[in-house]
């Protein structure tokens, strides 16, 4: 199954329930675990549940085919449905996703997080494909699409924002879901709850998010920063 962009937000707060694995992925880096971390909790709302909760690597299912399936089949102590969430999947693990909608098991909800996918690519395109299958795309926030997320973030907080304030935030803040949200969290311990955002308090504490993460590039490859340079 293939979510429209449009759709995301709303699906990963009420995924379909016939939806068994869920594929999300995107070149936002902090949407992507912000909405797999919604979606986990469509199930189970304490993620430090051990006994519903249970993180598989890529490598570890990899290497053991029959370990997927036989987490989705287990029961948890206590009952209640449970969930495996699976980070920084790529093509290689694509044969195991296709071997688990061939032949599902157990009712546990599957989330998989992965970075940026072409196309074609074999781990996008198998959830696509699948009936119970779904692929969550998480693209930068830019545009009318981030004016709307910092109205929404700072409306949350019962704050508004005036025309200019949020045109400077526009400009300095959508790189990284998570990035905004954690600078739109500042105006809201700066601001005086109920109150107006102002061009002067959007100033005061949010820096150019663009030109930081711009910065970050820069020295991670000077430096030869592999794991830097990917984050960056």
């Amino acid at each position: 199954m293939k979510i429209n962009a449009r759709q995301v937000d709303a699906f990963a707060r009420a995924p379909d329930p016939s939806v068994r694995a869920i594929l999300v992925y995107g070149p936002d880096q902090g949407a992507v675990v912000e909405r797999a971390e919604m979606l986990c909790k469509s199930v189970v709302d304490d993620l430090r549940d051990t006994f519903r909760v249970v993180e598989l690597t890529p490598k570890s299912i990899v290497s053991d085919p029959a370990l997927l399936s036989d987490e989705a089949a287990a029961i948890a102590f206590g009952g209640g449905r449970r969930v495996i969430r699976i980070r920084g999947a790529g093509n290689n693990e694509a044969d195991n996703f296709i071997e688990f909608f061939d032949h599902p098991s157990g009712d546990a909800l599957i989330v998989v997080e992965a970075g940026e996918l072409q196309a074609r690519a074999r781990l996008r395109t198998c959830f696509e494909k699948a009936s119970i299958g779904a692929a969550l795309p998480c693209y930068i926030d830019e545009g009318v699409g981030l004016e709307g997320t910092i109205r929404q973030m700072l409306g949350d907080a019962g704050l508004t924002v005036d025309p200019a304030a949020l045109d400077y935030l526009s400009a300095n803040l959508g790189g990284d879901r998570q990035v905004t949200r954690r600078e739109l969290e500042k105006i809201v311990l700066y601001v005086e709850a109920g109150g107006r955002v102002s061009l002067a308090d959007a100033e005061a504490c949010v820096g150019d998010g663009a030109a930081t993460s711009l910065n970050d590039v820069s020295l991670a490859t000077a430096s030869g920063d592999y794991a830097g340079l990917d984050t960056a």
